[in-house]
């Protein structure tokens, strides 16, 4: 498959992410709004209780119990609809920047798992890598040591290929010589144990 294809597949797929998370946002706030509603609606009943007769407050409290019960369902689709929301954008993120550094696909999975694994967000959703915002990131990562992950440009007409006319050097297997351990000891550790991960090698994380 060509890069270019690649990168339509990938486009699309964040193009579904992006709707999916504005979909997830109008569903927290009706819940949000639902869960306002519960409340004043369980207050209400409460303080209607305490001016009521013995039958009235039968059925009041009976009522104030399905408001709680109501509350309690509801605030837990809010946060599963958030816990959703979070995930979604934080995948639709890790996408986009792996989309416009031009990640290969065959190394995408490692390259995912990575980011993950260093990946954190805040109550905002907002998602930083390393501590660091994620544009900033992938901008020094991909001109270094995530260099090996992204595709040559293809102005040679032989093929993707450096300035020197060779391609990028990448691990693609565990390390026999010495220079493979050489490169494979000098990457960060987050990403050697997601190597060794993807090569089902657990003796050589960190």
């Amino acid at each position: 498959m060509s890069t270019e294809n690649e990168n339509t597949e990938a486009n699309s797929e964040l193009t579904t992410l992006r709707k999916h998370n504005a979909d997830l946002t109008k569903d927290l706030k009706a819940l949000r709004a639902s869960i306002q509603q519960l409340e004043a609606d369980k207050e209400t009943a409460k303080e209607e209780a305490e001016n009521a007769s013995a039958d009235e407050v039968t059925r009041l409290k009976n009522q104030l119990a399905k408001s709680a019960k109501d509350l309690e369902a509801a605030t837990k689709r809010a946060d599963d609809a958030s816990k959703s929301l979070i995930t979604y954008k934080s995948e639709t993120e890790l996408n986009k920047i792996m989309i416009a550094n031009k990640v290969q696909s065959e190394d995408a999975p490692m390259v995912m798992a990575y980011l993950k694994s260093i990946m954190s967000v805040d109550t905002d959703g907002t998602v930083s890598l390393d501590e660091q915002p994620v544009e900033m990131f992938a901008k020094s990562y991909f001109a270094g040591a995530g260099k090996r992950y992204v595709a040559a440009p293809d102005n040679s007409g032989g093929g993707a290929a450096g300035n020197d006319g060779t391609k990028p050097s990448k691990i693609t297997q565990p390390p026999v010589s010495p220079s493979d351990w050489n490169t494979f000891d000098g990457l960060p550790d987050a990403e050697r144990n997601a190597l060794a991960e993807n090569w089902g090698r657990p003796d050589l994380r960190v």
